[in-house]
């Protein structure tokens, strides 16, 4: 080995033309960070969370204007009793339940959608967002089933028990399963989000993005 320190021995890290050994280890430790792409999962649930948004404030606008609406007028002239509608009708409480349900749904949906936007934009609020608005609807979920089931299946089912067999008794059956099943499938979508969220390659690269 050279005792020159700018002769171009290979060994000599400092010669020219060789490699600082300290920037080539902020290189080499640059080098993963750099390498990592957006996972698949990530822009399929960016896009799938903005497109789930929409329909949200869809369905949260309808669910608002159905509420504006009178009971007796969600029945056509002629017809049979709606057995949910007459619920509707003397259970105050019922109504109240549902603003409060509908009011949360608007403010997760619209989380929902800033979260989207955020995961497709390589921001890491993003995923950050998606899992506290999986979290909140999951929550919502479980107690929205609770209060459908107090404020709207159980007087179906006493409705119904109380029926002869016949159209009456088919509904207010009807109504009560829809209710609970409505709610049960509503679980599917946050659960999904959460479970993918907290996969490795997502945690990994939206901790990368430092955004």
């Amino acid at each position: 080995m050279s005792d020159d320190p700018f002769s171009s021995d290979s060994t000599n890290p400092y010669a020219p033309g060789n490699t600082n050994p300290d920037t080539a280890f902020e290189t080499s430790a640059a080098q993963p960070l750099r390498q990592l792409s957006r996972p698949t999962s990530a822009t399929v649930f960016g896009a799938l969370n903005i497109a789930m948004g929409v329909l949200g404030i869809c369905g949260v606008g309808g669910g608002f204007v159905q509420l504006m609406i009178p009971p007796n007028m969600l029945q056509p002239p002629g017809s049979p009793p709606n057995p949910v509608v007459t619920v509707m009708e003397n259970n105050p409480g019922l109504k109240i339940f549902q603003i409060a349900t509908l009011t949360i749904s608007l403010i997760t949906t619209v989380m929902l959608i800033i979260a989207g936007l955020g995961l497709l934009n390589d921001k890491r609020y993003g995923r950050t967002l998606s899992i506290y608005y999986s979290l909140i609807s999951i929550i919502m979920l479980i107690i929205g089933t609770i209060g459908t089931y107090v404020l709207l299946v159980q007087p179906l089912l006493e409705m119904a028990s109380q029926m002869p067999a016949g159209p009456e008794k088919v509904a207010a059956t009807f109504g009560a399963v829809a209710g609970i099943v409505g709610s049960c499938f509503g679980a599917v979508y946050p659960i999904f989000l959460l479970v993918f969220m907290m996969r490795k390659s997502i945690v990994d690269y939206y901790n990368s993005t430092n955004k």
